[in-house]
């Protein structure tokens, strides 16, 4: 994920793992479980909680950057040509 690369070019990466592990073990894991198990979904329901799970950490993550940095994400431009 380009946020987390973010943080971590910040120097934030505490929050980022914090946000991963509650992404993946609050949501998705949990999630995957109920639909695997509680709704029969099997395998595919597996899946679909860890989904889940890495759509959470993607937008804790960019919330986390636009935090950060205080504006909005935006694409850097690095070297013009003139």
């Amino acid at each position: 994920m380009a946020s987390t690369s973010i943080l971590r070019g910040a120097g934030d990466t505490r929050v980022a793992m914090i946000l991963h592990i509650l992404s993946f073990w609050a949501v998705g894991i949990p999630l995957g479980a109920l639909i695997a198990f509680g709704y029969d979904g099997g395998a595919p329901g597996l899946w679909w909680g860890l989904t889940a799970g890495l759509a959470a950490a993607a937008t804790l993550q960019v919330w986390r950057v636009k935090v950060k940095l205080g504006t909005d994400v935006a694409r850097v431009v690095i070297d013009r040509a003139h």
